[in-house]
């Protein structure tokens, strides 16, 4: 598994190490926030050709599921180096790799997003939807997918997430956890002064539970293809700030002259079709926005420190 530093890395690390029959070995640059017994960790830095083709040689894996990413717009809009480095070169590192194994079985799993969707007029979006990608960060993520797909027609899962929201979500980096965190502070949620002529953008907003369901359900089904696994449901980034007021008893949202979507982010709107991974698989999610809220509330309010000094991006980044 790669990126095990991250949000919902940690949460899989977590998971796998309560179930048996795993030999689980985790890779990042970064030190994981928590460390899980059973899970063999490893320190290295995965744009590195060398270190990826020696971990793979050395494990042997039946599958990689591949989490590790830059997950944000804004530092893919201020330089889409990084952002490319991070994620497409890390994922052609693995696939190369790979190549090297005696045997060519191994599953591959890429965690896509629904970002790669980007405005559309056919709506829920399905697996077969065209591609429009809006900023670097979403065209890194099609191109990941295009290029494990070519490599590992017969072995890879592409698994396009929603807006993942739950306990260890990043408020620097994810859009709930950020609206939680502002509203535990009782500082304001910021939206524009007048409504957009176009509407508010909408997200597919789902708990970290149903994604890692729903990725333990294609892995034990042996599935292959591309999937969403998401919630099946659109709502508007307006009333996901009312929905966090209401889960956090406090917080308020201000319309401000000073706060502005990103260009073109107006009247965007995401929504997943989740019938493909249902009828294949069993999918389905199984906790609302309402009901992940709750506990995500709670585990905020009892981690307040857990991300340390974490600085927030500019009030444009509403919608990552």
């Amino acid at each position: 598994m790669t990126g095990t530093s991250g949000f919902i890395g940690t949460s899989l690390c977590e998971r796998l190490a309560a179930r048996t029959g795993f030999d689980v070995v985790g890779v990042d640059r970064r030190p994981p926030p928590e460390c899980f017994p059973s899970i063999v960790y490893v320190d290295g830095d995965l744009t590195d050709t060398r270190f990826v083709r020696r971990l793979v040689q050395d494990a042997e894996p039946d599958a990689i599921v591949h989490l590790a990413a830059q997950a944000r717009v804004d530092p893919s809009l201020l330089a889409a180096a990084p952002t490319y480095a991070d994620n497409v070169t890390t994922t052609l590192n693995l696939i190369a790799a790979l190549e090297g194994l005696s045997r060519q079985s191994c599953r591959f799993v890429y965690a896509s997003s629904e970002t790669v969707y980007g405005q559309t007029s056919r709506l829920p979006s399905t697996e077969d939807s065209p591609l429009n990608p809006q900023s670097p960060y979403a065209a890194s993520k099609a191109a990941c997918e295009l290029l494990v797909t070519r490599a590992l027609p017969r072995t890879a899962l592409i698994l396009r997430s929603g807006m993942g929201f739950g306990p260890r979500s990043d408020p620097s980096a994810q859009v709930v956890g950020r609206f939680i965190s502002r509203a535990l502070d009782n500082r304001p949620i910021l939206f524009p002064k007048e409504d957009p002529r176009l509407g508010h953008p909408t997200r597919d907003t789902n708990f970290v539970g149903n994604f890692l369901d729903g990725l333990e359900l294609a892995l034990r089904a042996g599935a292959t293809g591309t999937y969403n696994i998401a919630s099946g449901r659109e709502v508007s980034i307006l009333d996901l700030a009312k929905s966090v007021i209401q889960a956090t008893g406090t917080g308020a949202i201000l319309r401000s002259d000073e706060f502005q979507y990103r260009a073109g982010e107006a009247g965007v709107r995401t929504w997943l079709d989740v019938s493909k991974g249902h009828d294949a698989f069993g999918y389905s999610p199984k906790v609302s926005l309402e009901d992940g809220l709750r506990p995500t509330v709670e585990w905020y309010r009892l981690h307040r420190d857990y991300f340390h000094k974490t600085q927030e991006p500019g009030p444009i980044a509403t919608t990552q």
